[in-house]
């Protein structure tokens, strides 16, 4: 497996935003993203399924909200030292 470390804005720009704004919740959804970002439904769908992928939040269920799973500290040491992908 070739994994490698890259900062959360390499995976996509408003990654970060959309973080932030799902740990100010308890659950987070791509209509909030969409709402709180102010982008179309499909790129805050992409943004629920990155998140969910770095294990950010919890994976599809069958509620449209997702419950999050990153802590705020956590989050912090990701910006500073990136994320492992595949």
């Amino acid at each position: 497996m070739n994994n490698k470390i890259v900062k959360i804005e390499e995976i996509d720009e408003l990654l970060p935003k959309a973080i932030e704004t799902a740990l100010t919740r308890k659950s987070i959804s791509a209509d909030v993203l969409q709402k709180q970002l102010q982008v179309g439904h499909p790129r805050a769908a992409k943004l629920i399924d990155i998140m969910a992928q770095l294990n950010f939040i919890s994976k599809d269920e069958l509620s449209v909200q997702r419950k999050v799973l990153i802590t705020k500290q956590k989050y912090q040491e990701i910006l500073k030292n990136g994320v492992q992908i595949a």
